[in-house]
């Protein structure tokens, strides 16, 4: 059977003052939505995204083109 070390060391409780300061739950929520979700770019702004819209387009167009003749 494995032995299992347990850690039954006791930290001391901080004071009152620095609990209050650690209670902002509005900038804590902030700083959790900032962290899991990533900013999105629009796809116009996003140079990948735009070319990748750019070359449909335009291969739209050319089949368009050729299939009129």
């Amino acid at each position: 059977m494995k032995e299992y070390k347990i850690n039954n060391d006791k930290q001391p409780i901080p004071p009152k003052e620095v609990i209050n300061q650690k209670k902002d739950f509005g900038r804590l929520f902030h700083e959790y939505e900032k962290i899991t979700k990533r900013p999105k770019k629009p796809i116009y702004k996003n140079k990948k995204y735009f070319f990748f819209l750019l070359l449909i387009a335009l291969l739209t167009y050319l089949i368009v083109e050729f299939a009129k003749k």
